[in-house]
C-alpha cells in the first residue's frame, strides 16, 4: 500500500499586531494549491496559519516575511523558536530589514536577539 502525503498545520506566532507582508509554502487541503497563510489573532499574539503538505519521508517548505510593531528598548528584536515534538533538523534562516543574520538547525528552543 502506497504512503500517502501527510497535511500538517503550520502555525507561526508573532507579537500582536504583526501584519503578514507575504507567504510561499502554505497549501489549501482540498486541492494542494498555493494559498497565502491565513493571519488572525489568538491568546494575545498575531497567527499565522496554514497547511503544508509533506511526502513520507519529504520536506516542506514554509517562508514567511512580516512586519513587528514592537521594538524593544535596546532597539534589538527578540525571537523564540520552540521545536516541536517529533521534528529533527529544521533548517532556519533568519532575515531582518532584507539581510540575511542567522542560519542554523534547531535542535531545540532557541530564543534571539537581533
Amino acid at each position: 500500500m502506497p504512503e500517502c502525503p501527510a497535511s500538517q498545520l503550520g502555525q507561526d506566532l508573532r507579537p500582536k499586531g504583526s501584519t503578514l507582508l507575504d507567504s510561499k509554502g502554505s497549501q489549501s487541503p482540498k486541492d494542494l494549491k498555493p494559498v497565502p497563510l491565513d493571519p488572525r489573532e489568538d491568546l494575545d499574539k498575531t497567527v499565522f496559519e496554514g497547511f503544508l503538505m509533506v511526502n513520507p519521508l519529504g520536506t516542506a517548505k514554509l517562508e514567511v516575511t512580516y512586519s513587528v510593531p514592537v521594538t524593544d528598548k535596546d532597539g534589538k528584536y527578540r525571537i523564540m523558536i520552540q521545536k516541536q515534538p517529533g521534528t529533527e533538523g529544521d533548517g532556519y534562516t533568519i532575515s531582518l530589514n532584507g539581510k540575511e543574520k542567522k542560519q542554523f538547525t534547531l535542535e531545540g528552543d532557541t530564543e534571539l536577539s537581533l
